[in-house]
This record gives C-alpha cells, sequence and structure tokens, in this order.
C-alpha cells in the first residue's frame, strides 16, 4: 500500500489482510498506484508478534497516554499501545519497522494513524517543516493556524469558520513548510481530530499560503495582538506532537522555529465563541 501524504510517500507493508478492512476510508483515499515525480519514498514495515508485554494492561482511551518517543544516535524508539518500532534515517528518508501484537486489530485503525504520524513528523521536520497540533483555517487563497491547549477552541473556530463558508484543512494536525523567498505554506494531510464527521471542507488548491499564526485565547471581545519572538517559539514547540519530546533535535528545532516567526507573524487571538473572529484574521492578514 503506497500512501502519498504532503508532499511524500510511504509504503506500508506487512499489514494483515484481516486489518486491511479497518485502514479509514482518510488513508486509502491517500492511497496512490505508484511513485510519481520525485517525491522521497519513505517505509512503514509492519511485523505481527505475540509479544505479551506489548498487550496493555489497562483501559485504552487516549493513544496519547500509552505513546512514547525515546531519540537516539542512530535512530528513535517509539511505542504505544500493542506495538513498538525504530525510526530509522536514511540519506533523506524516513523508514520504521513496527512490530505489533497480534491482539493490536481491536485498535489496528488507531496504530496505523498513530505511526503515521509520527513518521509525518519527522518527514516534515527532514523538509525544514513542522506537523503541528492546531486548526487550519483558510479564507479565500490565505491559511491561518490557530493553535492552543486541548480545549482552547480549535474546533469551536473550525466549525464556525465552516458554517461561515470559509474551508478547513484540519482541526487538529496540520503540516506548514517553506515555499521558499520567505513564505511558508500549508500542506493538507490526512490527519482529524473530531471522530467520524471531523469540521473539514479542503480547498482547492493543493497547499495554501500560510498568513499567520494565531495563540487561540477565549474571552469577551475579539482581538489580535503581536507576540513577541521568543515566547512565540515557546508556544508553538509545545504543540509538535512527539518532536517536542526529542531532546536530541531540540536546538535545531527552536532554530527552525526562530526562522518561521520572523517571517510568519504570531499573534494572540482573543475571542468570543461566535464568528467575530473571522474579520479580525481578515483584518490582520
Amino acid at each position: 500500500m503506497l500512501l502519498k501524504l504532503a508532499d511524500s510517500l510511504i509504503a506500508m507493508s506487512g499489514i494483515p489482510e484481516a486489518w486491511r478492512c479497518h485502514v479509514p476510508a482518510k488513508f486509502t483515499n491517500s492511497v496512490v498506484a505508484a511513485p510519481g515525480g520525485t517525491f522521497p519514498v519513505h517505509q512503514l514495515n509492519l511485523s505481527i508478534v505475540d509479544r505479551e508485554q506489548l498487550v496493555p494492561t489497562g483501559p485504552v482511551v487516549d493513544f496519547t497516554d500509552y505513546t512514547r518517543i525515546h531519540a537516539m544516535p542512530h535512530g528513535v524508539a517509539y511505542s504505544s499501545v500493542c506495538c513498538e518500532g525504530l525510526l530509522r534515517f536514511d540519506n533523506g528518508h524516513v523508514n520504521l519497522d513496527l512490530v505489533c501484537h497480534s491482539e493490536g486489530y481491536r485498535w489496528c485503525a488507531s496504530i496505523m494513524e498513530n505511526a503515521l504520524r509520527v513518521m509525518m513528523a519527522y518527514i516534515v521536520m527532514q523538509e525544514g517543516g513542522f506537523m503541528v497540533h492546531s486548526a487550519c483555517v483558510v479564507d479565500g487563497a490565505n491559511a491561518s493556524l490557530l493553535i492552543g491547549h486541548s480545549g482552547a477552541g480549535k474546533s469551536t473556530c473550525s466549525q464556525l469558520a465552516l458554517n461561515n463558508g470559509l474551508c478547513v484543512i484540519s482541526d487538529d494536525i496540520n503540516v506548514i513548510l517553506p515555499g521558499g523567498s520567505g513564505n511558508w505554506k500549508v500542506v493538507p494531510v490526512p490527519f482529524n481530530g473530531s471522530g467520524e464527521t471531523p469540521p473539514v471542507r479542503l480547498p482547492d488548491m493543493a497547499e495554501v499560503p500560510l498568513a499567520g499564526i494565531y495563540e487561540l485565547r477565549q474571552s469577551r471581545e475579539h482581538r489580535a495582538s503581536l507576540v513577541s519572538g521568543a515566547s512565540s517559539v515557546a508556544k508553538i514547540y509545545s504543540c509538535l506532537p512527539f518532536i517536542n519530546l526529542d531532546e536530541m533535535n531540540a536546538d535545531k528545532v527552536i532554530d527552525k522555529l526562530a526562522v518561521l516567526v520572523s517571517e510568519v507573524p504570531f499573534m494572540r487571538l482573543d475571542f468570543r465563541r461566535d464568528p467575530g473572529f473571522i474579520k479580525v484574521l481578515r483584518k490582520a492578514s
């Protein structure tokens, strides 16, 4: 199975036939027949074992509670529900050898999505960009990235934007990449966070220029205010899944974030739970 995610290809092998019917449609819709152009092909190799220590001892509510990342000189050790593996970096390729217990079929959709998210985080990092826990609202030809802790209002703003005719790339995970000449772009990936019917309406463009990054803060009024460079770097860094757990790459990531906030405005967005914040985004961009 060959998936095209953002500007990269991931070849998945070893998926048991019984698991294939549980692969989410958002990923099967990303399947391509053969490599095209000059996209690098990364590898996700799955092996099924009966290693009892991989089976969770308690109820699985949130995969985040079980996900662990440990960076090493030769790769990144990864573990989550019913699985563990090693990310290897080879001449620009990110390859994940994943070992999964046979009981993992109960969570196979989440296992595959979580593994793909980890891979994409490192693929994008190698390309000089970031995979950000965020919502992305598109108004015309401009994308606004909305960041904040869980409950800050990312899904709420996404739904309000959709209700008022805007597009939403994702309300959970977005990929931003350098676009050249100091510009940045948002490239859609099929990682959404609101269950079976996430608030998403993709724009016609395959990628969208990034106009600004906003930290959400619920308030009694709508207002955008600039945030200092050092503070903005720290805030975005906290919203980089998996990468912000990787101490070995921290300095490199922080340096690249400093470049990002020097080229893309970072603001705090005070907002009420109504569509008025859209006018603030339009004025700021």
